[in-house]
């Protein structure tokens, strides 16, 4: 359990990095449209465990919203999930290199850091539509489960987890989009001449 102080100073680093880090998460998320969702992502959120929850996220990112087919909307969000890949690791960089943070727990956060920003290379848009490109994806989620085990068994609390949260949602719409481009091109990449 943590210190009345090493709370404190948690909380500090929480806030910091939401100041620091808001402008750019929000700003490419946008509220929910009313509309209701195209039939591209009605049609591959039926891939998903929660097609509302996936149809909600896909309609929350105007790169993805807009997509006339799933090649544009798979690289959309992959795209998107990446990012927010980075950003998850990048918050447990700067929490392990802030002075505050408990020496005993920066290997964890090191750790971290290091699932999350592996992570987003697995969304690397190269084979999209071939059949290991899930298996790819689904080592994304191997990462941050690796991450969440780490942080568990050290009873280590970060004060930023609904971008990780947001990282989670991201991994079942990619896995989803992914899985619908397999069956469209056939378990084949989308285009062989071109390396996207």
């Amino acid at each position: 359990m943590a210190s009345p102080r090493t709370s404190l100073v948690i909380a500090a680093i929480f806030f910091t990095l939401i100041f620091h880090f808001l402008p750019q998460t929000t700003a490419a998320r946008v509220s929910t449209p009313s509309s209701p969702p195209s039939k591209l992502i009605e049609e591959v959120c039926k891939k998903s465990n929660d097609s509302n929850l996936c149809a909600q996220v896909l309609q929350s990112y105007p790169e993805a919203s807009s997509a006339t087919d799933i090649k544009s909307l798979a690289m959309a969000v992959l795209e998107i999930a990446k990012k927010q890949s980075k950003i998850v690791g990048n918050l447990f960089t700067e929490l392990k290199n802030n002075g505050a943070t408990d020496p005993s727990i920066k290997p964890s956060l090191d750790l971290c850091a290091s699932q999350y920003n592996d992570a987003a290379i697995f969304f690397s848009p190269v084979g999209l539509g071939n059949v290991a490109k899930s298996l790819e994806v689904h080592s994304a989620l191997d990462d941050s489960e690796g991450c969440q085990t780490e942080l568990a068994t050290k009873d280590v609390h970060v004060e930023f987890a609904p971008e990780i949260q947001k990282w989670k949602e991201l991994y079942e719409v990619s896995s989803s989009v992914i899985l619908y481009a397999e069956d469209v091109f056939g378990g084949k990449a989308a285009d062989p001449e071109e390396e996207f």
